[in-house]
């Protein structure tokens, strides 16, 4: 290189770390038109092309410089973060290795290695190169966000939410606490979630994002007047936030206020018209009827758009698959909830899979263990726990089987309040069952019992029974019985086929891992069905009430009398109309409980017959 190239290019150098882009670029130019083998001045033009957006150009200019010079580091790791930003992911990854190869601990080096692996779902190699990263520099969060991020692509939230942990801890910003928010909602931890947007409010009351999240956290708790409180707050900072009318919305819908809520998700689509949850918000609150085929249309059209995410894509495709449905086109609301399923299990998985052989043998478990004998004897031995108050009753039964509809005919009765679904027992099995050596520790069922019926008392004070309607208790009635022999189980039983299409026809963000797959759902019902069967062998008649779905909607006033005698209450004509009800409802039977009971719901199956495919198995056709 000769003096005044040198000296050109320091010029030019300099002028490029001023910006001035374009005065940059033909210095770099006119210099390898002097000497077009200058490897230094292609590769910063490469690099110049690459912050002012060509990435093409970058591309075409870096490329060589490597072939010349294989042990150009940057130059390594400028290629292989153009070749990513440009989804180019595969190409990406041998740069990005060679990069890794010439200096294993080099963070940037590394996190693009680990982002290639991750844009090519290669999410186990990803995050065991996101764990070096971290190695590398503990202090740079790209790493654990995207460590967290391939937890949750293997469909291991918890794991995830342990990194985030660790993030927050060593650097406590805005993002990583926000992050770590976000990830205990869906690992159904609200109320971390809860503390993570106050800890952000602590420091700024008026981060939208923190005030979003806290909304969300008090619903998924049912903390409704804190709920209140965060969505006015949210309302006043940023009256036009799309994301605070959406969340508006669905408060008004769990408080049957449909018109009001309806408006609030218009206001949201006007602010974004390309999103999903506005427009599922409006389909979910209500008939779609003809006089709805523009809204059906623009839904429609957005689908196309390519400007939304997974979560607002899967949304979208469920609002479309109901507007179908109320439109009488079966199959063309079939393959929107086929897509919506689609995505939504790829969320809430990943790459997980429904272990059906661990789920089977979990039944035979249970089947083995609660036996009559050691149920009758374990139960004696726990009689001391009926004098806890309030008393639970407990509603349950597969999900989408009627289990909202019976809660809101229970919590009519002026002794009973509504409990919603608490998800206690299923998780306290662990602490409470030991399977391997065929045991219950009575001592921790009794303090179980316990925080439970104070979790109870605070959630409907002043009643003197309380519902729980969590479908996952069906798995625990055993320990249920034990854990409160005097009360009353009431099992939802419906059509199953009917049951499989209400599941996969609606939207379910957390929960079973048996969902939005045809096979694994009617895999689950088989052994739900195969597990109540033995329930009602083993447990006391008094205490186990099976109630027909059907049955309930087509005869309501004796099934309903035949319920509130179960439990002990006496009559009160409130519970013939469940649909005055006012308590709130969060679950997707909020507009459902809302109206008359009804048979519309009755083999509803019959409407998707061409496309029932597994389906018909539950069908007894």
């Amino acid at each position: 290189m000769s003096e005044s190239t040198d000296r050109d290019l320091q010029q030019a150098l300099g002028v490029h770390k001023a910006k001035r882009y374009t005065e940059a670029e033909a210095m770099y130019r006119d210099i390898l038109a002097e000497d077009p083998d200058h490897l230094e001045a292609a590769f910063m033009l490469g690099i110049l092309a690459a912050q002012t957006d060509r990435e093409d150009l970058a591309v075409e200019l870096l490329a060589p410089v490597i072939e010349r010079d294989p042990q150009n580091m940057a130059a390594l790791k400028w290629l292989s973060g153009v070749l990513e930003f440009q989804g180019r992911h595969a190409e990406a990854e041998p740069y990005a290795l060679r990069a890794v190869e010439l200096n294993p601990e080099d963070y940037d080096a590394l996190l693009k290695l680990a982002t290639a692996y991750f844009g090519q779902s290669k999410f186990e190699s990803a995050g065991e190169v996101f764990v070096r990263a971290i190695k590398a520099n503990r202090t740079r969060m790209d790493a654990y966000f995207g460590l967290a991020t391939a937890f949750l692509r293997l469909g291991d939230p918890y794991r995830a939410r342990d990194v985030l942990r660790d993030a927050a801890r060593i650097q406590p910003s805005p993002e990583s606490i926000l992050k770590l928010g976000e990830i205990c909602l869906a690992c159904e931890e609200p109320q971390e979630a809860i503390l993570c947007a106050q800890g952000v409010l602590s420091r700024n009351a008026k981060d939208v994002s923190a005030l979003v999240l806290l909304a969300r956290a008090y619903r998924n708790a049912q903390m409704e007047s804190q709920e209140d409180e965060a969505l006015e707050k949210l309302r006043a900072v940023s009256p036009d936030d799309q994301l605070g009318h959406t969340l508006y919305g669905r408060r008004l819908q769990s408080l049957g206020l449909f018109q009001e809520a309806e408006a609030e998700f218009r206001r949201s689509v006007e602010l974004r018209p390309n999103q999903g949850v506005g427009y599922y918000g409006i389909t979910a609150g209500r008939r779609i009827s003809e006089a709805d085929r523009e809204l059906v249309t623009q839904m429609e059209e957005s689908v196309g758009t390519g400007e939304m995410n997974q979560d607002e894509r899967a949304h979208l495709h469920f609002a479309l698959g109901k507007a179908y449905d109320n439109l009488g086109q079966y199959g063309d609301a079939m393959a929107h909830f086929d897509e919506g399923n689609r995505l939504m299990r790829e969320l809430r998985m990943g790459t997980r899979r429904f272990d059906r052989e661990e789920a089977a043998a979990h039944v035979d478990r249970i089947i083995e263990l609660f036996t009559k004998e050691f149920l009758e004897i374990q139960a004696a031995k726990m009689s001391a726990n009926s004098a806890l108050r309030p008393t639970p009753i407990f509603i349950a039964g597969i999900m989408r089987s009627g289990t909202t509809l019976a809660e809101q005919i229970l919590s009519c009765h002026p002794e009973v309040g509504g409990g919603g679904e608490q998800g206690f027992w299923r998780p306290a099995e662990a602490d409470c069952v030991n399977f391997e050596k065929g045991g219950v520790y009575r001592d921790t069922i009794k303090t179980k019992a316990k925080e439970y019926v104070d979790l109870l008392a605070k959630i409907a004070p002043g009643h003197e029974y309380v519902t729980d309607k969590n479908p996952a208790n069906r798995m625990v009635y055993g320990l249920l019985h034990l854990a409160f022999p005097t009360s009353r189980i009431i099992h939802m039983r419906r059509n199953p086929a009917d049951v499989a299409i209400s599941i996969y026809t609606t939207l379910i963000r957390t929960g079973a891992p048996f969902v939005g797959d045809r096979d694994d759902i009617v895999f689950a019902l088989k052994e739900h069905e195969r597990l109540v069967e033995h329930w009602k062998e083993v447990l006391p008649e008094d205490r186990l009430l099976e109630v027909v779905y059907e049955s309930l909607v087509k005869d309501r006033e004796q099934e309903t009398r035949r319920i509130v005698e179960f439990c002990g209450l006496p009559w009160s004509d409130a519970c013939l109309h469940p649909e005055d009800n006012l308590r709130t409802v969060v679950t997707p039977s909020f507009w459902q409980v809302r109206q008359p009971v009804y048979t519309g719901s009755l083999e509803r199956w019959r409407k998707y017959e061409p496309w029932l495919g597994v389906f018909g198995e539950l069908t007894g056709v």
